[in-house]
C-alpha cells in the first residue's frame, strides 16, 4: 500500500515498557517510540477496520520514508 492510502489511518497508540521490549524483540529493532510519562510511550500505528488489529510502524518503514541519508 502507498503512504498516501494509509496516511489517514496513522495514529498514536499508548504502550508500556514491557510491551516496548516485546515489540522490539518481534521487530528485531527498537520501535520509533516517544516517551509520555515514566514507563508510558506512544508508538505510531496504522489503525485498520475492526477486527484487524493495529499494525505498528517499525523502524524499517520509517527509514524507507526518509530515503537515503535520513
Amino acid at each position: 500500500m502507498s503512504l498516501e492510502s494509509i496516511r489517514k489511518r496513522i495514529r498514536p497508540m499508548l504502550i508500556n515498557g514491557p510491551d516496548v521490549q516485546e515489540l522490539s524483540t518481534q521487530l528485531g529493532a527498537q520501535p520509533p517510540i516517544r516517551s509520555i510519562f515514566a514507563d508510558l510511550y506512544w508508538l505510531p500505528v496504522v489503525r485498520w477496520e475492526s477486527p484487524r488489529p493495529a499494525t505498528p510502524i517499525g523502524p524499517k518503514a520509517i527509514a524507507s520514508l526518509e530515503g537515503p541519508g535520513g
